[in-house]
């Protein structure tokens, strides 16, 4: 896996968060405009905090594993690239287009037009 992988899913996770805080902090702020819960909540003794702010996002550590975890799936990928394209379900083309978006979303750099002496 490239270097880049880690961070660039660490950036993906942390798109992910921010969305879910969105929700979130639009839902509550929902609920306090029609009444149904305070704008001020304790979350300790003698501690209030806007109900918006109320919460966090927990998400597991990424880690060097879940790298190899990806590299497992581009492995599975290809091989079902290779038996879809031999078996005459999908053409070569196609077969390897859909190989390099899905490798691109795992963040690797994949240029199909290269063909075999290309970036992969």
């Amino acid at each position: 896996m490239e270097p880049g992988t880690l961070k660039m899913l660490t950036n993906r996770q942390k798109t992910v968060i921010y969305i879910i805080k969105f929700m979130c902090r639009y839902a509550l702020t929902k609920k306090v405009e029609a009444g149904q819960i305070d704008e001020l909540i304790a979350i300790e003794e003698g501690k209030r905090v806007r109900a918006i702010d109320a919460f966090s996002i927990h998400t597991p550590d990424i880690s060097v594993r879940d790298t190899l975890r990806l590299a497992g799936v581009l492995q599975q990928l290809a091989t079902s690239r290779l038996l879809a394209e031999q078996q005459g379900w999908i053409a070569k083309e196609m077969a390897a287009k859909v190989f390099a978006n899905i490798a691109r979303e795992l963040g690797q750099d994949v240029d199909v037009a290269a063909g075999a002496g290309g970036s992969c």
